[in-house]
């Protein structure tokens, strides 16, 4: 029996799907969407990949500085989505779904 693999691309897919994409999103735009979302993180990947030293058997400081530059991004794209829903939830009294 084979390892069972982890599909992290696929479970944020699926949460992204659930709670960003409308409920009445059309075939086209679902398929449309989840092309870019692939797209965006595997080349997310790549880029993180190909950022770190080849052969090392322990990241390097270097291949850490990759991370937490990674992770800076991220925290930036959280906080300008936070504001995008705040500024939502105040135009439309609502939350965005």
């Amino acid at each position: 029996m084979q390892p069972s693999r982890r599909t992290l691309v696929a479970d944020a897919w699926a949460s992204y799907l659930a709670t960003v994409v409308p409920p009445g999103a059309s075939k086209v735009q679902i398929d449309e969407t989840r092309k870019a979302f692939y797209a965006g993180a595997f080349s997310a990947v790549a880029a993180i990949v190909n950022s770190i030293a080849p052969g090392q058997g322990e990241p390097t400081e270097a291949d850490m500085a990759v991370m937490d530059d990674v992770v800076a991004e991220r925290d930036a794209w959280q906080r300008e989505i936070d504001l995008e829903a705040k500024r939502y939830t105040a135009r439309f009294g609502r939350p965005p779904a």
